[in-house]
């Protein structure tokens, strides 16, 4: 559930205005890790209804697919569950305001 808050707030920080695919999935994506009692089908259903009830639109969906491009593993023997704690991971799917090209944020492979 705490994942799934932060997934929405992230998407909340961009501007509002109808929101794609992108959204969806970088929200199902994240749902993938829920933790706290809540299942990944609840936690998608959460992604689409607020998706639904706010009406992101068209920066939050190039916000989203920049986002979902981004949202991935470093390295194949990296976990993205626990990646996704790290300042990189959170960086990286928009759960922070941080940049992951900033090498403080992420370090070079």
């Amino acid at each position: 559930m705490r994942l799934a808050a932060l997934a929405l707030l992230a998407l909340l920080a961009v501007p509002l205005a109808g929101c794609g695919n992108a959204c969806q999935d970088l929200g199902n994506r994240l749902c993938a890790c829920t933790v706290d009692g809540t299942s990944v089908d609840t936690c998608k259903q959460q992604v689409t209804n607020l998706l639904k009830d706010t009406g992101v639109g068209g920066d939050a969906e190039a916000f989203c697919s920049a986002k979902l491009d981004s949202c991935a593993v470093p390295s194949a023997d990296v976990r993205f569950c626990e990646w996704i704690t790290t300042g990189c991971g959170k960086a990286s799917c928009g759960l922070s305001r941080e940049d992951p090209a900033d090498p403080l944020v992420c370090a070079a492979p």
